[in-house]
This record gives C-alpha cells, structure tokens and sequence, in this order.
C-alpha cells in the first residue's frame, strides 16, 4: 500500500497536534485512513479521516498500526518525497520512500493510551443549524495576542486562556481578563444565535494546526466543536471549556 507522503504528514500533523498526541492507531477502514485520539489531560480529543481515493494506491482496509510515538512517525514521513509504501512486518512497520526508509516497532495496542474508540467519542447533540463558518487565521491572531500580553512575564499563565463568543453577528476570541488588558480578535459570521466559553491551554495548542475555512458548533460552558473538510479529509477537533468555580453540573467531558 502507497500512499503521498506530503498529504499524510499534513493530514498526522493536524490530527495529533504536531506530535504533541504522544501515540495514535492508525486504522485502516474502508472509507480511509480512520484516526480517533485524545489528549492526556482528557480535554480534548480529534476525530480524523484520511480519504481513500486519491491518496492510496493499493489500499488495504482491516489494518490496524498502533503507533508509539507520533512525533518520530512524522519525522521520518517528512524525509520521504513523493510516495510512501507502508509495509507491515510482525510487530515493525516500514515508510519506504525512493531515497529514504524508515521503521518503527509497534506499541501494543492495549497500551496506546491516546486513543479513542468510536463508541466513545462524545455526542453533543450539535446540528448544522448550531454551525458557522470561519477562517482559521483568527486564530493566529489570538494567539499573537496572548503572546502580546504575556511577553513581559513568561511564567505568567492567567492570561494563557482564550473567551471564544458569538454575538450580534460577530464571533470573537478575547484574550486577557475583563478587568484588565485584553485584546479581541473578531470576525462577522452568519449565524443568530449566541454562546460564549471560556477555552484553556489545550484549546491554544489545538488551533495551531487549523487552516483554511472552518466549521463552529458551541454552546455556553459546552465542548466546542471544530471541522476541517476538504479533498483530501475531514478532521473534528473537540475541546472542553475551563467551567466556572462552583460549577455542579457536570458537562460533556472528553
């Protein structure tokens, strides 16, 4: 089985946040490349497809890779050009590209800690009518923000949080706190209803690897959901809000 190298790296560096989601199984269904992960802190989670046509040759559903360390499997994959043909060898795969090839040992897959199963991902309830539409570079903007505001002080870590809202017809993203500094990213967006969440470090992490137009479904003090489509996949990120002090109720964790 072959598949582009570039497409892959893109589609694995987007799906495990850059590496940062230490292991991963890489689930070959008949749709594509199926992978379902979480981070360890339980905050957040992402859902990602890798499509069939057009980036497979020889596709070959039914395999499972559990993979130990995301961040060396995207390492290697960024060393091959052009295609890669997958190989599985007992408990080893093999990436071989034309001028490099790489290997890695399996992890058991009782012990991949990051992964999800499909029965466990979390149902919101969201509907395309709780959606809108953005482009991810207010994100970049954010997240210039924050650095704005924490520059004179790298162990200050209050501001290292991002109020996301809907209202009026503007989606915003403020960072810093009320009472204080702040600044606030925003963009008009088509959508009539109103929400506002308070979003942490796993959140910020998260919207690094987002690009292009995307898809927003939240609600107050709820998981935001975000999606990416395009044709080549179709990525879901999900993250938990910071819940206010007192909170009883609990609300959908990952």
């Amino acid at each position: 089985m072959r598949v582009n190298g570039k497409v892959l790296v893109d589609f694995l560096n987007r799906v495990t946040i850059g590496g940062s989601i230490d292991d991963c199984v890489l689930r070959f269904e008949p749709n594509g490349l199926n992978v379902t992960v979480r981070d360890l802190s339980s905050v957040g989670a992402v859902n990602g497809v890798l499509n069939k046509e057009g980036n497979f040759q020889d596709y070959k559903d039914g395999l499972e890779i559990p993979v130990a360390d995301t961040g060396r499997l995207l390492s290697i994959l960024k060393l091959i050009d052009g295609a890669a043909e997958i190989v599985v060898e007992d408990d080893t795969f093999r990436l071989i590209g034309e001028s490099v090839e790489g290997s890695m040992k399996m992890k058991k897959r009782e012990f991949v800690h990051c992964d999800v199963p499909a029965d466990k991902w979390p149902q919101l309830g969201y509907d395309e009518s709780d959606e809108f539409e953005i482009d991810a570079g207010i994100f970049d903007v954010a997240r210039k923000s924050i650095g704005e505001l924490t520059k004179k002080s790298m162990g200050d870590t209050q501001n290292r949080h991002l109020v996301a809202a809907v209202r009026d017809g503007l989606f915003t993203l403020q960072a810093g706190e009320d009472t204080g500094d702040k600044i606030i990213a925003k963009v008009p967006v088509n959508f009539g209803k109103e929400a506002s969440a308070d979003y942490g470090e796993a959140f910020l992490e998260f919207v690094t690897v987002m690009k292009g137009s995307l898809k927003i479904a939240f609600r107050d003090d709820y998981p935001i959901v975000i999606k990416s489509r395009d044709n080549n996949s179709e990525i879901t990120w999900l993250v938990s809000p910071i819940l206010p002090l007192g909170e009883e109720e609990v609300k959908e964790n990952v």
